[in-house]
């Protein structure tokens, strides 16, 4: 394979790379628009009847572009890189766009500093979005009184640190992807902390029942069913629909 180090010596933070999204056209033999990326290893693309083109980008986003001259309509943070390409299909007369998110290949593998320089981590999702207008509306879930609880419970004593919905803000472990070893200690976790690591001992202010329904899976399970969120409302762009993260 020969000697690899001064390319990869080359890939650092500030030697990153860009890219860009290109639209062609065929007839003029020239570009039509370019939109210029911070950074290069972004998604494919499809365009629609409705002359829209999208694309998801390394640095988090989800683009709708107009197809005749590239302006910006609308984007989305999505917290992940996107290198996938969108699809897009008809269901009982609403049209749906969906792309998988998630940051990995050649680059996110062997591009070192670099590829850390476009925010991108690990975790995948599944993405659909369709006209706010356009979607019927979906009946809130019946709510178990236990989960309830221990929502409640988790965020009354527990989010401050590990964060809103059982999400870390990173500083902290996330309690969604705890080993097996915690999982089990849990209770005793809660009760007594865990000298040296900055977890403090609960077990003067929650009982032992209360520890018990602190289930932050089960929290976040109704957190996810119920992440229906409206994120703009314009027959231009397209919004928030349905997120499904497999493995949470």
């Amino acid at each position: 394979m020969g000697d690899g180090v001064p390319q990869f010596r080359a890939l650092n933070r500030q030697n990153a790379g860009t890219g860009h999204l290109l639209a062609w056209d065929p007839v003029k033999q020239k570009p039509a628009w370019r939109v210029q990326h911070a950074y290069l290893w972004n998604g494919g693309t499809v365009a629609t009847a409705g002359n829209l083109v999208f694309q998801g980008t390394s640095d988090m986003r989800f683009v709708a572009y107009s197809a005749d001259k590239g302006r910006k309509l609308w984007e989305v943070p999505v917290q992940s890189g996107i290198i996938a390409g969108p699809m897009t299909y008809m269901l009982d007369g609403v049209q749906y766009v969906t792309v998988s998110a998630g940051w990995g290949g050649a680059f996110a593998l062997a591009g070192g500093d670099a590829a850390l320089a476009t925010g991108a981590r690990p975790g995948g999702a599944v993405l659909t979005y369709a006209l706010a207008s356009k979607v019927p509306p979906i009946a809130a879930a019946a709510v178990d009184p236990d989960v309830a609880r221990g929502e409640k419970l988790y965020h009354s004593y527990c989010a401050v640190c590990h964060g809103a919905g059982a999400v870390s803000g990173g500083l902290v472990p996330d309690l969604r992807h705890s080993n097996e070893e915690v999982k089990k200690n849990m209770l005793l976790i809660t009760k007594h902390g865990l000298a040296g690591t900055g977890m403090a001992p609960f077990g003067a202010w929650v009982s032992e029942d209360e520890a018990k329904g602190i289930r932050v899976p089960r929290i976040r399970r109704r957190v996810d069913r119920h992440r229906y969120v409206v994120l703009m409302r314009s027959e231009v762009a397209v919004n928030l629909l349905l997120r499904h993260q497999p493995g949470v």
